[in-house]
């Protein structure tokens, strides 16, 4: 627990050291994101009702196109925390004289960082890494709402479960704000 408390810890010094002067904090990102699947039917097939699963983001962009930041998740009910870092690069996939190519965001990246899971005798902290892509609606300049798609190496489930393909495919909606 104290190595993840430590990269969390670390992460947001640089995050915070990467927008303490007014010039980078004009060119960031703050993102909550919730894993809607796991909200309306719950982490196992058994679940009686929905969990939260929820995801917070802060980047920084530079160089127009490309995001560099900090992500944490927490899911509860399996005792699961995830943080890492991300990198992301903005494409624009929409012709350029498309209304879409102004009101929406496409970003394709990579994040990797670290699992803390508390499971009965096999608490540990585990490698992640994934990748993403991503779609961000722009309601005004500043101010949207995302649709994230994540498919993610867990070892957390190789290690504790075992699992021959510790891969999973998670989708995220949400809202970000651009600093």
């Amino acid at each position: 627990m104290k190595q993840i408390k430590l990269f969390i810890i670390m992460g947001i010094v640089v995050v915070l050291g990467l927008c303490s002067t007014a010039a980078v904090a004009q060119n960031a990102v703050i993102q909550f994101s919730l894993d809607p699947t796991m909200l309306a039917n719950g982490p196992y097939a058994d679940s009686d009702h929905g969990e939260l699963d929820f995801m917070i983001k802060g980047s920084k962009i530079f160089k127009e196109n490309n995001e560099i930041g900090i992500f944490v998740e927490q899911f509860s009910a399996m005792n699961y925390t995830s943080a890492g870092f991300l990198y992301n690069r903005k494409v624009n996939i929409f012709p350029e004289t498309s209304a879409m190519c102004e009101s929406v965001e496409t970003l394709f990246g990579i994040d990797a960082g670290a699992i803390k899971r508390d499971v009965e005798e096999e608490d540990g902290t585990y490698l992640t890494a994934g990748l993403n892509a991503e779609f961000r609606f722009l309601l005004s300049d500043k101010f949207g709402f995302n649709l994230t798609s994540n498919y993610r190496y867990r070892g957390d489930l190789a290690n504790i479960y075992n699992d021959n393909s510790p891969f999973i495919f998670s989708g995220y909606v949400g809202v970000f704000y651009k600093l």
